[in-house]
């Protein structure tokens, strides 16, 4: 099991889901000694390798072949292979390349954004490896500027502190910040980006 929990810690990416389901079954089939399924109870089978089975990129796989080679067995219970379903059909559908989050307040029925020096961000998670290279950040309404340091997180852990200035700037409402850094983003881990800076209130 440490083998296999090393090949799934090191991020092997490149290394096809499917592949990685099959191995962990093969090896959880050899634990308990036995090479037909059908004779186990699946619970059993799933307890085994469950800690590799929550690493498994099923959602990396195309639906047809999670249908045939994964929802077909037993092994997942039936509410995970109904939620992965529905996330591989999702997957089917046009991707923006870029989703962005906007933070808007309704203040006298127009939308505006604020700052007023108090530590905000934003949490998040992936559902497949993906890179961090930037950020995009409301520049004052006002003519003003807020500058401080930005802290980029992951788990608890703090991975990158960029400093940054934002100016007014007359019919702009956001500015992009590329990192100094990319930062790798991998699925199951949290990760955040806060601030707290410092300026008039804007």
């Amino acid at each position: 099991m440490t083998v296999l929990h090393y090949m799934f810690e090191k991020r092997f990416v490149e290394l096809d889901p499917l592949k990685c389901y099959e191995i962990a079954k093969k090896w959880a089939l050899e634990h308990l000694k036995t090479g037909k399924l059908e004779y186990l109870y699946p619970e059993k089978v799933r307890h085994v390798f469950e800690d590799v089975l929550n690493r498994t990129r099923f959602c990396d796989m195309q639906l047809e072949t999670f249908i045939e080679n994964v929802a077909a067995g037993n092994i997942l219970s039936d509410s995970t292979k109904v939620a992965i379903i529905v996330a591989l059909n999702e997957k089917r559908k046009p991707l923006q390349r870029i989703v962005n989050i906007e933070r808007l307040i309704e203040t006298s029925r127009r939308l505006v954004w604020s700052h007023n020096g108090k530590q905000e961000g934003k949490s998040f998670t992936v559902s497949s490896p993906a890179l961090l290279t930037g950020v995009c950040l409301y520049l004052p309404k006002t003519e003003d500027v807020t500058y401080g340091p930005l802290e980029i997180i992951e788990g608890s852990n703090i991975v990158l502190t960029p400093y940054v200035t934002l100016k007014y700037t007359h019919g702009k409402q956001s500015q992009n910040e590329s990192l100094s850094a990319v930062i790798p983003l991998q699925p199951g881990r949290i990760y955040s980006v806060r601030h707290r800076l410092q300026g008039k209130s804007s």
